[in-house]
């Protein structure tokens, strides 16, 4: 069986010290300072084609926006922190896993 779980209240994993980790690394990369990454993702709202969109035009970046959101999703992914807490216990009933 496969099952897919989704934690979009920051349950299973922390998106914020995820995006601060990698605004952190893209601040690095373009020159940005990050405190304008963070006030872009609050004005935004998570509507990453308007966050790009600004930036590229407030600070000169040429790479795709396109580009930068896939950039952005693979390397956010890879930035979650572990969370010991949000796993899997054993089957309650053989072949079907429970949340904890």
């Amino acid at each position: 069986m496969t099952i897919a779980l989704f934690g979009l209240d920051s349950t299973l994993t922390d998106r914020t010290r995820s995006f601060r980790r990698w605004a952190a690394e893209f601040a690095t990369r373009f020159g940005i300072p990050q405190e304008d990454l963070e006030a872009a993702e609050r004005r935004c709202a998570g509507r990453r084609d308007r966050c790009f969109a600004g930036l590229k035009t407030g600070h000169g970046i040429t790479t795709s926006i396109a580009a930068l959101h896939a950039q952005y999703r693979r390397r956010t992914a890879e930035l979650v922190p572990h969370r010991p807490h949000a796993h899997l216990r054993p089957p309650s009933r053989p072949g079907r896993p429970s949340l904890r």
